[in-house]
């Protein structure tokens, strides 16, 4: 995947090294924003992660130049990285607005996987099944390993144990628990395998743009200026401090 177009990156001063699997940008005033691409992201979001690191860039870029710039003098560059403030603040808050979106994302993307992941509940008021489910368990809570072993070479651990087992409402014993989790996700692929996918899909995608965009965000904001003359304003006179 080719996020960066290189001819842009470098007319504004950074620098890129990207290849199917991650790209690096290197920004003119410090920092490097690396993401890869395993798995694959998705287009969109990885589109408009691409935008606001370009943004960053920009930003980057004028601040670069403004430090190296030998004609401005300490004051001259202080204000002009001080006319520059808006426009960072501007692109910090368009970056917390997509973070604030992909991270509604997230949930909703783990809200949906747990939908799928979970059994159905019983029904209220079916105690019969109820029952039926604390007796499975308590069949497979009693077996030592070589009874467990040997239920699961015989085929015991059939579809109907299996959600019993996923609705205990406590955690199973160790290795029961990795068997359950396993052989349930297994067969989630097996009944429901494009959903399924697509929700794994969903959830990796909405991780890698969160990864992406807080990166972003730390970045933008070491960018921001500190005026030193409020800092100065704000300290109390001489006369104030002796007082004090």
């Amino acid at each position: 995947m080719e996020l960066f177009d290189r001819s842009q990156v470098e007319g504004l001063g950074g620098r890129l090294v990207q290849d199917l699997r991650h790209a690096a940008l290197a920004f003119p005033a410090g920092d490097t924003f690396v993401v890869t691409f395993d798995p694959p992201p998705n287009e969109k979001l990885a589109g408009i992660l691409a935008a606001q690191a370009m943004s960053v860039l920009r930003v980057s870029n004028s601040i670069a130049m403004a430090n190296a710039d030998t004609e401005l003098s300490t004051s001259g560059k202080l204000n002009r990285r001080r006319s520059l403030e808006p426009g960072r603040a501007k692109v910090a808050a368009a970056i917390e607005k997509v973070a604030q979106q992909i991270e509604e994302l997230v949930v909703l993307a783990r809200l949906r996987e747990a939908q799928l992941y979970d059994p159905e509940p019983i029904a209220s008021g079916d105690f019969v099944t109820a029952l039926d489910d604390q007796s499975i368990r308590g069949h497979w809570a009693s077996m030592g390993p070589n009874a467990l072993d040997a239920a699961m070479k015989a085929g015991e651990l059939t579809h109907r144990h299996l959600v019993a087992l996923m609705r205990s409402p406590v955690r199973l014993r160790e290795p029961l628990q990795q068997i359950v989790s396993e052989r349930w996700e297994t067969s989630l692929e097996t009944e429901q395998g494009k959903e399924f996918l697509a929700v794994q899909n969903d959830r990796d995608s909405a991780s890698w743009a969160l990864a992406a965009i807080n990166q972003l965000r730390q970045i933008i904001e070491r960018l921001a200026f500190h005026d030193p003359d409020a800092a100065m304003r704000i300290r109390p006179a001489p006369e104030e401090a002796r007082a004090a």
